[in-house]
């Protein structure tokens, strides 16, 4: 077993100042704080990778075929992580650390259940890809941030890229943390925030001395603000429409708060949290998502977040996410009706520190951040097939949007391939294949789960 990391974090005086030196600073770089600093350049070229590469793709053809797209969102776990050993993925068994000079770091497995937090914040994400060279991980807790998770506790996930498709090419939007994960995930941009608010909960039920750091369009630091924006999301342009969603989160507002609250990303949009989308289309407790699906009763689009310990986060002390997700899937898969119209897509919201050893992409300030997972799961999918077509968040926008007939939210919605056009996932002329249920065994979803104090995710 790694052993356990302290709270302190000396950074070599290499890697501090050519990290410093690059992000241009105005303040002292401080690894694993929630010191707002941001990068105001790219991270270095993408050798042979370019943005836009996977737009060649072909026709969407998702119309008359699907009703309902799920998003199931996880949390702070790298592709590598998650998918090390996944047949014919893309994944490294091995990283490059620079403490002491640039060495060679053998990954090794850990659990879902061993409890610790990596640092993962903007500052961090920049440290960690280093100009391209992918080798900054070991700026924190390098015994945990250069691992795996033990195969026996991916498994589900495993059986459900085997069974329809994994994309090893897909990239969280921001290089940052989950606040700024979320609100892409549902706007394609973040209301030039950066990290995460000075406390919890993380939107616009923060108490008024709650803030969080704006940054100009360079990534120059500008002022703190209250975490509660009026930027458009896409459940606006789907209201506007009547195309109906749900964004299913564990509870918060003015009764106990789990600490998975703050991960219900549209507490920070002002024009949801308090109008009446809230009351009517923001249900917990997330659990419901599984009576409602098994009953048939799911809206054209649904978002999904879990509580902490469901959710694959580092301090969930819990080996239950694979469960969680597989419960969901099953539910979807045992309405006929509502499985043969149902697109589903498994994301994670960004990679929490640990090790991967693709190069993201640089497409503007605020990313786009390390490689994360996606499966895609679907009667409409092809069967054990991997799509190294490149993907953000932002594409699943774009997939959402050309469904749905609604105008894009950003230039980054704007520019992103459509999951729906890649013939590598969906296969439009094939019958609905028949759903065969996950084996999850007793896992039961508990609204009431007790979960570890709120803390900074």
């Amino acid at each position: 077993m790694p052993t356990q990391p302290s709270h302190s974090n000396p950074l070599g005086a290499r890697l501090f100042l050519s990290v410093a030196l690059m992000l241009g600073l105005s303040a002292t770089l401080a690894a694993c704080s929630g010191q707002n600093v941001s990068s105001t350049v790219p991270f270095g070229a993408n050798a042979g990778r370019t943005w836009l590469s996977s737009l060649r793709l072909g026709p969407n053809t998702a119309q008359g075929h699907i009703k309902h797209i799920v998003v199931v969102i996880q949390e702070n776990r790298s592709f590598d992580n998650i998918f090390y050993g996944f047949p014919g993925a893309n994944y490294a068994t091995y990283g490059y650390g620079l403490k002491g000079g640039r060495h060679q770091i053998q990954l090794t497995p850990q659990s879902f259940a061993a409890p610790f937090e990596l640092c993962h914040t903007r500052q961090d994400a920049v440290i960690d890809i280093n100009g391209g060279g992918m080798d900054g991980f070991d700026h924190c807790f390098p015994d945990l941030a250069y691992t795996y998770v033990k195969p026996t506790e991916t498994a589900l996930y495993f059986q459900m890229a085997q069974q329809y498709v994994l994309a090893d090419d897909f990239f969280s939007s921001q290089i940052d943390s989950s606040f700024i994960a979320h609100q892409y995930i549902v706007a394609g941009q973040a209301g030039m925030a950066i990290n995460v608010p000075t406390g919890t909960p993380w939107g616009c039920d923060a108490a008024g001395s709650v803030t969080v750091q704006l940054v100009d369009k360079n990534g120059h630091p500008t002022k703190m603000v209250p975490p509660c924006f009026t930027y458009p999301t896409i459940a606006d342009e789907l209201d506007a429409k009547h195309i109906s969603w749900r964004y299913y989160a564990p509870p918060g507002g003015n009764i106990p708060q789990h600490p998975g609250y703050i991960w219900s990303t549209f507490d920070v949009n002002s024009q949801i949290r308090n109008g009446p989308d809230w009351k009517s289309y923001v249900i917990s407790p997330q659990c419901q998502v599984i009576t409602d699906a098994k009953n048939g009763n799911l809206p054209a689009v649904t978002w999904v977040v879990p509580n902490l310990t469901d959710s694959d986060h580092p301090l969930s002390k819990s080996t239950t996410g694979p469960d969680w997700v597989a419960a969901i899937v099953n539910a979807i898969g045992g309405n006929k009706t509502l499985w043969d119209s149902t697109a589903v897509f498994v994301v994670w919201d960004d990679w929490g520190g640990f090790f991967d050893h693709v190069h993201p992409p640089w497409v503007d300030t605020f990313g786009l951040g390390i490689r994360v997972g996606m499966i895609a799961i679907s009667p409409f999918a092809n069967q054990g097939k991997i799509t190294h077509s490149q993907y953000e968040f932002a594409s699943i926008l774009k997939s959402i949007e050309g469904l749905n007939g609604v105008n894009p939210l950003t230039t980054r919605d704007t520019a992103a391939a459509n999951l729906f056009s890649d013939p590598v996932i969906f296969n439009w002329s094939q019958s609905p294949r028949a759903f065969t249920p996950f084996n999850n065994g007793s896992y039961q979803c508990n609204p009431n789960q007790k979960d570890a104090p709120d803390t900074d995710f």
